[in-house]
């Protein structure tokens, strides 16, 4: 007696449902038309990277001066408070570091800085007319093709205006970057441009005028109080008012001497102003790999979509 053997089994190969190997012989036959739309893709990549301003990053880190970092520390009790709480001492009080670091993007170190001609025509070079000596609108495509589509909407479109006090605070907001680290006292102010000279000379400009500005507010607000102070003790028979005014007097004496040294006031550099050797944007290979990815997704779509033409 013999068994009957089963010859149907199944193949691996049969086993693959039609449309997928209707989707991979369609690809077979049309790996042309992938490889196409990646050069083509390749292509605007190239293209894009041989036209577009490549951009430097120049940096400045900043610490604490040591005199703003004096008046920081004379909290007493409310300081052991914070510790307690899990604030830091430097989050607390209006140091001339903290304001060093808030006044970047300040309307009064804008002003100051617009002060300087060559620096406003240098920051604003497009619509700087070194010919002519004069400010004028830059033709711009994508400039033009959004107040059309503002117009359209029935939205404001903005007007040009030549750069002032007001544009330079905005490009202050926009180009100038701020990163602080909590776990150390060290800030970095970045800038990126297309002229790494002038990316150096702009940080070292601001350092200059924000803690110039921070030292003359001191310097303004320290006279009026000794001032104040000065006229206050003829005034006071009381020991201990008397005590009190002379301790206090003494602190802003000791305040306007350290406002007064040309060192430093706010913050100080740690390091030289630098800027990087090589463009940080854009970047070529990943620019490059996303064009390649971006193509294949592309082409093998369009391989598949285009229907095929029948006989």
């Amino acid at each position: 007696m013999t068994l009957a053997t089963n010859d149907t089994s199944a193949d691996p190969a049969d086993e693959t449902p039609k449309w997928v190997a209707g989707a991979l012989a369609t690809l077979r036959a049309r790996i042309w038309l992938v490889a196409l739309v990646m050069a083509l893709c390749l292509a605007a990549a190239v293209i894009y990277l041989r036209n577009a301003d490549y951009t430097y990053t120049a940096a400045l880190r900043i610490a604490p001066a040591p005199a703003s970092a004096r008046e920081s520390t004379g909290l007493g009790a409310l300081g052991n408070l914070a510790s307690l709480t899990g604030v830091t001492l430097e989050s607390l009080p209006a140091t001339p570091f903290r304001l060093y670091v808030e006044g970047v993007s300040s309307r009064e170190v804008a002003v100051r800085l617009a002060n300087d001609p060559e620096l406003m025509h240098r920051a604003f070079a497009r619509e700087w007319d070194a010919r002519n000596r004069r400010w004028d609108e830059p033709a711009s495509l994508t400039t033009g093709l959004r107040n059309a589509v503002l117009g359209l909407v029935g939205a404001p479109v903005p007007r040009w205006s030549a750069p002032d006090a007001a544009r330079l605070q905005s490009f202050l907001a926009t180009r100038i970057g701020v990163n602080q680290n909590p776990k150390t006292p060290l800030v970095t102010i970045s800038m990126d441009t297309t002229d790494r000279q002038f990316g150096i000379k702009f940080l070292t400009r601001l350092n200059t005028t924000i803690d110039t500005w921070l030292r003359e507010k001191t310097l303004a607000r320290t006279n009026q109080n000794i001032a104040y102070l000065t006229g206050r003790l003829p005034g006071v028979t009381q020991a201990d008012h008397r005590q009190a005014l002379f301790a206090t007097l003494s602190a802003q004496e000791q305040r306007l001497m350290m406002a007064r040294n040309p060192a430093a006031f706010a913050a100080e550099t740690f390091g030289q102003i630098g800027a990087s050797s090589t463009p940080t944007s854009p970047r070529q290979v990943p620019i490059l790999t996303l064009a390649l990815a971006l193509g294949l997704i592309f082409g093998l779509v369009l391989a598949l979509v285009i229907p095929r033409k029948t006989a």
